[in-house]
């Protein structure tokens, strides 16, 4: 086992930033060149993206000269593709499309989204029903649409989120922190590493950090211990993007050189 992880460290992962330590895609690019990151999660929750087309021609001119990759992040604050109320579904559903314009029109092909949460005003047919229909959309727009595994809600159920995977091809962004307090492993007394294996096939982006405490602040590990299990897993995943979701720039960067290290 030791050895086919070693083979498949040689595949190149991309170490990526979160946006949430910049206040513009400026700052962001500026601070992932510096200190030499592969990429950037542009979180929409922040930063949003203009509709302006002369604000889109200078994003998309931008990036291409910076030669950093991004993938994007979809608001997941204030929009419930699989909400009971209708407006409320079809309105985020539509919210969630203009967005994959946005982001194909500055070059961009990867959208990370949230559904089922909280699922007290949700119901999971719905999830099913919106998110199936937003792949397609984002095909048609080449932009690939993956769900991500929420610390509540449809998506903190292994079994649950690999039925909307199943049901939607969907692709899946892996969060450690989240499937850290998801009650499937705190009361069933199960790792993330037994999560993560019930999806594995369908994950192709990673949110690399320890845990989401009560104030849903992201922690990052005291040392590479606490989540080099999962890493081993990730890497024998067909996962190649791995983005430090934490908004401390000092923690940020220490992580980074861990999994550089890690990486060998």
């Amino acid at each position: 086992m030791l050895l086919g992880i070693k083979m498949r460290v040689d595949k190149k992962i991309t170490i990526a930033m979160s946006s949430w330590v910049a206040k513009n895609l400026h700052e962001a690019i500026n601070i992932a060149k510096v200190n030499a990151f592969d990429g950037i999660e542009w979180d929409t929750n922040y930063i949003p993206i203009s509709i302006s087309p002369d604000d889109l021609r200078s994003m998309k001119k931008l990036i291409l000269k910076s030669c950093v990759r991004l993938r994007f992040h979809a608001h997941n604050m204030d929009v419930e593709i699989s909400h009971k109320n209708r407006f409320l579904r079809q309105t985020s559903l539509n919210f969630l499309k203009l967005y994959v314009n946005l982001i194909e029109k500055i070059g961009g092909d990867y959208l990370v989204v949230h559904a089922g949460y909280p699922s007290k005003e949700c119901k999971i047919e719905h999830a099913i029903e919106s998110l199936k229909n937003l792949v397609e959309y984002g095909r048609e727009h080449g932009v690939t649409i993956s769900l991500e595994n929420t610390p509540q809600g449809f998506t903190s159920d292994p079994f649950c989120f690999l039925e909307l995977l199943q049901k939607t091809e969907a692709q899946a962004t892996f969060d450690i922190g989240h499937s850290n307090v998801s009650n499937w492993v705190k009361y069933k007394k199960r790792g993330s590493v037994d999560f993560l294996r019930l999806i594995k096939k369908h994950v192709t982006h990673a949110h690399v950090y320890f845990i989401e405490n009560r104030e849903h602040v992201h922690l990052p590990p005291s040392n590479i211990k606490e989540i080099r299990p999962v890493l081993d897993e990730l890497l024998d995943a067909n996962c190649n993007w791995w983005t430090i979701e934490l908004a401390d720039i000092k923690h940020l960067i220490k992580i980074k050189k861990i999994l550089t290290e890690y990486l060998g």
